[in-house]
């Protein structure tokens, strides 16, 4: 097996048809698909520009499902496929300023339920992780005063590593989850029981 590395602008209808092109030079089928571009543009509602409330909404949810749209067939053509959202718990309880991440995460929650129902019975299944804070650049952006308070409300009492929400696809990517469709998997430390 070889690892090919391709590029796509989720955004950009043309970024994906030549990725399209590209990736069906080597493959013939997808058996695995893992949605998870985002970007994020805090501000509260009251001071959010919408043009940045458009492009969260873009990236985030459009995006996602105009690239599972247009790899279906490739799904459709694997024996056992199974796609996975990304979504966070964002979209599950309050997250001050991020009222257009908020929506778009909420929005894949959706998205992912109603997609499952239709495509379990195609072969596919589809289910989400909903991940809390996490360390990566995306926190590392963010005030030191809140992750200590975020730290806090978390029964673990720490923020979580991508490898956790890794290993939480790699199982819903496996057949260890043969019988989970439509599930969003909470990886939060405990967070959203407060």
């Amino acid at each position: 097996h070889c690892l090919h590395i391709l590029q796509c602008d989720i955004n950009n209808d043309k970024s994906i048809h030549n990725f399209l092109d590209k990736l069906k030079a080597y493959a013939n089928a997808i058996h695995i698909l893992i949605n998870n571009a985002g970007v994020i543009k805090d501000e509260l509602f009251s001071a959010i520009n919408i043009s940045e409330f458009e492009y969260v909404i873009k990236t985030n949810l459009l995006g996602t499902c105009q690239f599972t749209k247009q790899l279906l067939l490739l799904l459709r053509s694997a024996e056992k496929a199974t796609i996975i959202n990304v979504a966070s718990i964002a979209g599950i309880v309050p997250s001050i300023g991020q009222s257009n991440y908020s929506a778009a995460k909420a929005g894949i929650i959706g998205f992912t339920h109603t997609l499952a129902a239709e495509l379990a019975g195609k072969g596919i299944r589809v289910n989400a992780v909903a991940p809390g804070m996490i360390e990566s650049d995306m926190v590392k952006k963010v005030s030191r005063q809140v992750v200590r308070h975020i730290k806090s409300v978390i029964p673990l009492q720490r923020l979580g590593a991508s490898a956790e929400v890794a290993n939480t696809i790699v199982f819903l990517s496996s057949e260890a989850s043969s019988y989970i469709v439509g599930q969003t998997l909470i990886v939060d430390g405990g967070m959203v029981m407060r």
